[in-house]
């Protein structure tokens, strides 16, 4: 008889675990816990609204939840105002202010697994606040929009998110990964996109991600992006600006701005920089890790036409940034001058501003740090992994678990902790202390209502079968209850004509059968239980369509019932489907609407 074992594997990761002895005359603590996902952003209508939005960990659940904190003056005092704990993972978030105080926020829920998320099966919502940021309302929900970031399109007052959109990357279409961009209207009631760059698949990207979204001055929207692919045989890294153009259009361009690879003097993967913009010049500038005379660099770009051509010059040499120059976060003050926020390998924030491309003074430590003996409390991140018995193999145990305890103290995944407030600077930063971590921030001395279009049902579109331009693929998961007779299977569906069909997409089961006995359907969003039996997809599409030769981001689910005096996997054809897909050919009508 075989004997069970269990196998507890415990890894304290802290590669570098520090804190901060804090003045609390010039910080305040805005929350505790360990915030590895955050952005600041105040209201450009009135400088005393300040939002900072992200993920925040909460070591009791085990779980990621969304946040929103407010400051209603300046910073002095935060509380927080909304929280999403819609799943046990809540990630990928951003947020952006528009006019007339409107906020909104964006957060994505995914399903968690023994403690590890699939956001495959992830739900994305987005809130908004009609008054500074005080109160929230959900408006909309749809499929998973990973790495999100937005801004406002300050002429239309509409939203603007992108998005890191994965394809087929790797599997028998081989697309690349590519950016896509998503619309809301001013009300955030209704999504439009997403609209993907087919040119940059053909860098063969296997992961390209956007952050710090900006609006710039004729009604584009930007972000910056970096990419990895593989050029001979290594892996390089590109960093660059994506652009979508007005509504009418619908379409974005990028320029690449820098590439590196890998090398012992100065490696950096780029995703340690960030983008600004100043509306008074219409200048884009852009701040990153590179080489400069054989010698470790931060260099600035600059762009005065909007992302077509960059200028570069050196910011701040190896003396400077000896001890590392990690998650930098960038903001044009009112009088020009560009402030720049960045973390220490030793996990000191300091901060400098610069003045026509040359450093002012030397760069300010925010704080100071010492050494701690032992990893953050609030920062426990347990992943239980449950495999299967191998029958083959003798050596492995009816039952392998592994059980891993992660300390994530200090790590931030993703951050934008910098807005000019006038003639200063408002700094967000995380820190790390004996009995744990906190999201601190200071003030820092730093020497129109257009048209919107919004999209709107064409009641004489129709539905057509649109069976030979897609095909189902499997989706990541699948299970079957020998007990009860319970299927589940996940699917995702690719479009590979060259047109977009439009929601409602749905799957229609023309014959269900198995050699077990009978079949029942378990989730039909009709309501039949056999033949006939409708899945409507439109939930599951991150917009309104999936565009010429993609893929839906999100899996849906079949839900069968297979009956029988025993069920068991040893039928040869538990369940067989034969079905077709139909969905919207033409696009929706828009209508124009003006913005509040």
């Amino acid at each position: 008889m075989k004997c069970t074992a269990f196998r507890l594997v415990v890894a304290l990761v802290a590669s570098m675990i520090l804190t901060w002895q804090v003045d609390p005359q010039s910080w305040t603590a805005v929350a505790e816990g360990w915030h590895p996902w955050y952005e600041v952003h105040v209201d450009p209508e009135d400088p005393r609204n300040i939002l900072i939005c992200g993920s925040k960990w909460e070591f009791s659940r085990n779980a990621l939840s969304g946040f929103v904190y407010r400051s209603a003056d300046q910073g002095n005092t935060w509380r927080q105002v909304l929280e999403d704990k819609n799943s046990d993972w809540v990630s990928e978030q951003s947020c952006a202010f528009g006019p007339h105080h409107t906020a909104y926020f964006l957060s994505e829920a995914s399903s968690v697994r023994g403690g590890e998320p699939n956001h495959h099966m992830g739900v994305s919502r987005l809130f908004i606040s009609t008054n500074g940021g005080e109160t929230w309302t959900d408006t909309l929900r749809m499929g998973w929009a990973d790495w999100s970031t937005s801004t406002v399109n300050p002429i239309t007052g509409g939203l603007v998110t992108f998005y890191h959109y994965s394809g087929d990357s790797g599997g028998p279409e081989n697309y690349g990964s590519t950016i896509g961009v998503l619309t809301f209207g001013p009300d955030g009631k209704r999504a439009g996109g997403p609209f993907l760059n087919e040119e940059m698949r053909e860098r063969n990207y296997r992961g390209v991600y956007p952050f710090a979204a900006v609006p710039l001055n004729d009604g584009t929207a930007g972000a910056l992006y970096y990419g990895r692919r593989q050029a001979l045989g290594r892996a390089a890294f590109d960093l660059g600006l994506i652009r979508f153009s007005k509504s009418a259009s619908q379409k974005s361009n990028f320029v690449r701005i820098t590439e590196s690879e890998p090398n012992g003097a100065c490696f950096s993967a780029l995703g340690d920089s960030d983008l600004t913009h100043d509306p008074k010049t219409d200048t884009l500038a852009v701040a990153f890790l590179g080489m400069a005379d054989n010698k470790c660099a931060v260099i600035l770009a600059e762009s005065t036409d909007r992302g077509d051509s960059w200028t570069k010059n050196v910011l701040m040499t190896s003396e400077f940034i000896g001890d590392g120059f990690l998650r930098p976060s960038l903001a044009y003050g009112s009088k020009g001058e560009l402030g720049m926020l960045w973390l220490t390998r030793t996990g000191a924030w300091r901060f400098v501003t610069f003045q026509n491309g040359h450093i002012v003074g030397k760069p300010v430590e925010l704080w100071k740090e010492r050494g701690a003996s032992h990893p953050s409390p609030d920062s426990m991140w347990t992943v239980i992994s449950n495999y299967p018995p191998i029958e083959l193999n003798m050596d492995k145990s009816e039952s392998d678990i592994d059980i891993t305890v992660r300390s994530q103290a200090g790590r931030i995944w993703r951050s934008k902790g910098l807005v000019a407030l006038g003639e200063q600077f408002y700094a967000v930063g995380l820190g790390v202390w004996e009995q744990g971590q906190k999201l601190y921030a200071t003030l820092v001395e730093g020497n129109s209502r257009g048209e919107y279009i919004l999209p709107k049902v064409n009641e004489d579109a129709g539905e057509k079968d649109v069976t030979k331009q897609v095909r189902l693929v499997f989706g990541g998961t699948q299970w079957f209850d020998p007990t009860t007779g319970v299927l589940a299977i996940d699917l995702r569906l690719v479009n590979r004509g060259e047109t977009p069909i439009w929601t409602p997409i749905q799957v229609v089961a023309d014959e269900i059968g198995s050699q077990n006995g009978d079949v029942t359907v378990l989730n039909s969003n009709n309501g039949k239980e056999g033949p006939g039996a409708v899945w409507d997809l439109s939930g599951s599409v991150t917009g309104d369509q999936i565009p010429a030769k993609a893929s839906m981001f999100n899996a849906f689910r079949l839900l069968f019932r297979v009956h029988g005096s025993s069920p068991s996997l040893r039928t040869d054809r538990l369940l067989n489907v034969k079905a077709r897909v139909r969905a919207r050919v033409r696009p929706q009508e828009p209508v124009s609407e003006r913005g509040p």
